[in-house]
C-alpha cells in the first residue's frame, strides 16, 4: 500500500508545538507537547485503522 502522507509531511514540514507554555506562578504547563503527542497518535490511529 502507498502512502501519500509522508511526501505531503516532507514538503509541508513536521509542525512542532513546543514552544507553547502557559506560566502559572513559579509552574509551566507544556500543552504545545500535549499537542504533538495528541497529532502523534491521531496520524497513527488514521494509519492502522486504514490498513
Amino acid at each position: 500500500m502507498l502512502s501519500c502522507s509522508s511526501p505531503i509531511t516532507g514538503i509541508v514540514g513536521t509542525p512542532d508545538f513546543g514552544f507553547l507554555v502557559i506560566h502559572l506562578g513559579k509552574g509551566a504547563i507544556r500543552y504545545g507537547t500535549f499537542i504533538n503527542d495528541l497529532l502523534s497518535f491521531l496520524i497513527l490511529a488514521v494509519a492502522v485503522s486504514s490498513s
